[in-house]
C-alpha cells in the first residue's frame, strides 16, 4: 500500500510506518547538524564532538577540555642554535684576527664578521616564535596543537573556539 503513494503523501500519512520514517530522517538530519566541522587541514579536524590530530592517536572530547590558553613560546631551538655558533664565530674572528699580522688574515676576519653579522640578521628577522594551543585534559595539561605560523594558528584557535560554544549550546538545548 505504501509503495504505490508518492513520496509526499507517504511522509504526511498518519501511519507507523511512516511515523517511524519520519523518526528516522529526523535522526539522520539531527546526526548530519552534529558533525559540523569548524576547522579542517591535512593536520587536523575540529568538530562539535572532537580536536583531532590527523597524524596522531590523540582524540581529545571536547567535554574533556578545560582551561583552554594560548602559549606564546621561544623561537625554535634550531635558531638558538644558529645564534650561538655565529656568536662564537665572530668572538673567534675578533679575539684571533689582531693576533695574525698578515693582510690576508685581516681579509679573512673581516669577511668572518661581515659573514656572521650578514647571516645572524637574516636569521633575528627571520624567527618566529612558537605559538601552541595548551589544556587541561582529563586532568594532565597537555598541549592540543603548536605551530610557528601565526595566521594558521589564529584560525585554529577560532575554529576551537566556534565548536566549543556550538558544543555548549547543544548541551544546553538538550538539557
Amino acid at each position: 500500500m505504501l509503495a504505490n503513494r508518492g513520496l509526499a503523501a507517504l511522509l504526511f500519512s498518519d501511519t507507523p510506518e511512516t511515523s517511524r520514517l519520519r523518526h528516522y530522517l529526523g535522526a539522520l538530519a539531527e546526526r548530519r547538524h552534529t558533525m559540523t566541522v569548524f576547522y579542517r587541514s591535512r593536520e587536523l579536524v575540529i568538530s562539535q564532538e572532537e580536536f583531532t590530530t590527523l597524524f596522531s592517536p590523540e582524540r581529545y572530547p571536547l567535554t574533556d577540555l578545560h582551561g583552554i590558553h594560548v602559549v606564546r613560546g621561544d623561537p625554535d631551538v634550531g635558531h638558538r642554535t644558529t645564534r650561538s655558533a655565529l656568536a662564537g664565530a665572530l668572538v673567534l674572528a675578533v679575539a684571533f684576527g689582531p693576533l695574525m699580522d698578515s693582510p690576508g688574515a685581516w681579509a679573512v676576519t673581516a669577511l668572518a664578521l661581515l659573514g656572521s653579522a650578514g647571516f645572524g640578521g637574516v636569521f633575528l628577522f627571520a624567527r618566529r616564535p612558537r605559538w601552541q594551543l595548551r589544556a587541561n585534559y582529563r586532568g594532565l595539561e597537555v598541549c592540543i596543537y603548536s605551530t610557528t605560523d601565526a595566521q594558521t594558528f589564529g584560525q585554529v584557535k577560532r575554529g576551537l573556539i566556534r565548536a566549543l560554544e556550538a558544543s555548549r549550546e547543544a548541551r544546553a538545548a538538550v538539557g
